[in-house]
């Protein structure tokens, strides 16, 4: 097993035990396996999502209850 996925547990060792042969035979880097890593776990979605709510700003006129 590659020393890249050692150290993964739970939800990332399955993951990576399902994509380990899309890794067999290419020239998978470092920044690759954090790409494909990031994309699974991370989705733009999610990141945009989140980019929305760091920007959300209150108004004088906005009550919290």
């Amino acid at each position: 097993m590659n020393i890249r996925t050692f150290y993964l547990v739970e939800e990332a060792d399955i993951w990576s035990n399902i994509v380990k042969d899309k890794w067999q035979g290419l020239e998978f880097t470092w920044a690759r396996f954090l790409e494909e890593l990031s994309a699974y776990f991370y989705p733009i979605t999610i990141q945009r999502h989140k980019q929305e709510f760091m920007e959300l700003r209150m108004s004088d006129s906005m009550m919290v209850m």
